[in-house]
């Protein structure tokens, strides 16, 4: 059938738009979790504005996986 999961995570993005911190809420297991820290991780941001000014903000992120078993795997 294949594996499926969902991993939350909170995430802190900085007045540069730089990612400060992620963590995570809700974990789907260590593969899900890294795999969704990684891409957090790697990913771009923009900082949130509060009369035209950039600020520091968080925010909750939900990834949801779902992986479809290869024919040859059963």
């Amino acid at each position: 059938m294949g594996r499926q999961g969902k991993v939350v995570l909170r995430l802190t993005i900085d007045e540069r738009g730089s990612l400060a911190e992620a963590n995570i809420v809700e974990s789907g297991g260590p593969a899900f979790d890294e795999a969704s820290l990684n891409a957090v991780r790697a990913s771009s941001y923009r900082p949130a504005m509060v009369h035209d000014t950039p600020v520091a903000s968080s925010a909750l992120l939900t990834i949801q996986f779902q992986l479809v078993a290869n024919k040859d795997e059963g």
